[in-house]
């Protein structure tokens, strides 16, 4: 294979997952995996800059809104539409989940595209526990919280 030069294989389908490894001179220098996921059960959220985010009135909590099957795992190409809210420490400044959706960035209400939307919420300047709620049709919904400590 040339340096930098794109590679595929044709692999027949399994019903299980599938593990490959890439060698450079005959040494293990990647790997990554798949496995066929379930249908969409669940949203999950989780908290992408944990320990960077006080009752400051500045700073903004990052999440991440991703489906999961009844198994737990990650459904890559899930696409439902989420509606997100937050209560009174928090208010949502940004969605995102694909470059082509021309909708305004601030909307609380987003796409889903690959399998996950990121979502920007300004704390505000009370410290207290921060809630963020993710609802979507035809799955089980998810609600996060976070402590916001006072600014120092």
């Amino acid at each position: 294979m040339d340096k930098y030069a794109v590679v595929s294989w044709d692999v027949p389908y399994l019903d299980r997952r599938v593990s490959v490894v890439g060698y450079s001179g005959g040494k293990a220098v990647a790997r990554d995996a798949a496995e066929k996921t379930g249908k969409p059960h669940r949203l999950c959220l989780a908290l992408d800059n944990e320990g960077d985010v006080t009752a400051n009135g500045r700073d903004i909590a990052l999440f991440s809104c991703t489906v999961l099957d009844e198994n737990g795992r990650t459904v890559p190409n899930a696409c439902p539409t989420v509606a997100f809210s937050t209560n009174r420490f928090g208010r949502i400044v940004g969605t995102g989940s694909d470059v082509c959706d021309h909708n305004r960035v601030d909307l609380p209400v987003r796409r889903m595209r690959a399998g996950v939307i990121a979502i920007a919420v300004r704390v505000g300047k009370e410290a207290g526990k921060l809630q963020l709620c993710a609802e979507a049709e035809g799955l089980v919904g998810d609600t996060l919280e976070i402590t916001l400590g006072e600014d120092k």
